[in-house]
């Protein structure tokens, strides 16, 4: 679910602004669940990398979900299924 929701808006980021974002500012609490989604390969590349889709993870406690950064615009996810338009 935190997985999907995450990888949706990517893409929902890339439709708009038609380039790709660098970074991913989440809360604690939405970082600790999708680290308990996540497993196998996916997983490993988590804890060893702090990114998901090659985007940096930036735990910010002010997020209520997340916000995809890129380098002039943002994105910012308000519930799960935001990103559920594609």
């Amino acid at each position: 679910m935190y997985w999907n929701c995450v990888n949706n808006m990517i893409y929902k980021f890339t439709a708009i602004y038609h380039y790709t974002p660098t970074e991913i500012h989440m809360s604690h609490d939405f970082y600790s669940n999708l680290f308990e989604e996540m497993c196998g390969a996916q997983w490993w590349f988590l804890l060893k990398n702090n990114s998901v889709r090659g985007l940096k993870i930036v735990v910010d406690d002010h997020e209520k979900f997340f916000t995809i950064v890129g380098k002039k615009h943002t994105l910012t996810a308000t519930k799960l299924d935001e990103g559920r338009w594609l």
